[in-house]
């Protein structure tokens, strides 16, 4: 009975220390904001890299631009992006709290092509075919 209770104990204390050694997770949560106005930063895109450069977790911010993802590892990093803004990549460390700020990527547009067809749903016609008329803008005559 002595020799199963230590069995027993040594199961328990080598389940125990695999769990703690292997299956540390750090919960981080937090929220992604506009560096500039301080508005929440809705579908913002969170992704976890390993020390290999490797996707392993990943998270979207909700309405609020609040997120919660279950770090792997404490040496992993946290990539987040969001279009019209700079990547921001944060060491994840020990944090359990965080706030991110993106700041607002600077793109000058130098040409803008809009085009559009009408269809007339009777005829089956363009509005040139029909005798219409089409006109073109470029974004220097502005």
């Amino acid at each position: 009975c002595l020799k199963m209770k230590s069995v027993f104990a040594g199961i328990v204390f080598f389940l125990i220390n695999s769990y703690v050694l292997f299956g540390q997770q750090i919960i981080l949560r937090g929220s992604v904001i506009d560096e500039e106005t301080k508005e929440v930063i809705i579908g913002a895109t969170l992704a976890e890299y390993n020390t290999d450069g490797r996707v392993v977790n990943g998270a979207i911010t909700d309405v609020s631009g609040r997120f919660t993802i279950a770090a792997k590892s404490s040496d992993n990093t946290l990539q987040v992006s969001f279009i019209g803004y700079e990547k921001r990549v944060i060491e994840i460390n020990n944090q359990t709290n965080i706030v991110i700020q993106l700041r607002s990527e600077r793109i000058q547009m130098l040409e803008v092509v809009v085009t559009a067809k009408y269809l007339n749903p009777l005829t089956g016609l363009s509005r040139e075919d029909e005798g219409g008329a089409s006109s073109t803008t470029i974004l220097e005559d502005i």
